[in-house]
């Protein structure tokens, strides 16, 4: 029965998708090689939204990339390993029931995410965040080339809870541990300093849209 389809109702009470790999490229500090179709997308007449109902949604063995070339020298990140669960997706409904459980690996580190309350209209839930070991070394090509100083060395875990609710309003806690920082001068092999720990703790913050 194709009329729900052309009246802008979709139901499906399992999805699953397996090896999906996404792959994005930026080719400068404003432009990507999607930048056009989200551009069309933009671009179109404000239409009645899509309701859409994922009952179960299921995603084995993904992985998304970013070609970053925007830098030298250029960088590759990936999302890898996911695998990713959700239930009771709702694009258009007042009620926020919606759940998601993942596990991924960025740029090698493993990775944790949980949402509860899921809302799509208006947006809406409780996300909890783990990630351990992130190796941040790889941002120091983030820093301008004309830098004296600039990031050799570091790795990150973390953990963090973000509230979003329906009125904008975001709340946030959680901890970041960041080991064998470093910083140094180009074409020097020694670290100009040296942190061996920094961790930084928030219990309640809060932004009111």
């Amino acid at each position: 029965d194709l009329l729900p389809l052309i009246q802008g109702r979709v139901h499906f009470d399992r999805l699953a998708l397996e090896g999906l790999d996404v792959y994005v490229q930026r080719t400068s500090p404003d432009r990507f090689n999607i930048s056009d179709v989200v551009a069309r997308v933009l671009e179109r007449p404000r239409r009645e939204p899509l309701h859409a109902v994922v009952e179960t949604l299921v995603v084995t063995d993904a992985r998304a990339r970013l070609n970053d070339q925007a830098v030298d020298p250029d960088r590759t990140w990936m999302l890898g390993d996911l695998s990713l669960e959700a239930h009771e997706v709702v694009t258009v409904s007042d009620a926020a029931q919606g759940g998601v459980s993942a596990t991924f690996r960025l740029a090698g580190a493993p990775g944790v995410l949980h949402v509860e309350g899921l809302g799509l209209r208006p947006i809406q839930g409780r996300v909890t965040l783990k990630l351990d070991g992130l190796d941040v070394a790889r941002l120091g090509a983030y820093f301008p080339a004309a830098a004296a100083v600039r990031l050799t060395g570091g790795w990150v875990t973390t953990r963090l809870g973000v509230d979003y609710d329906s009125d904008g309003t975001v709340r946030g806690r959680g901890e970041i541990e960041i080991r064998e920082l470093a910083f140094g001068r180009p074409g020097q092999d020694e670290p100009l300093l040296a942190v061996p720990a920094v961790t930084l703790t928030a219990t309640d913050m809060a932004y009111v849209g």
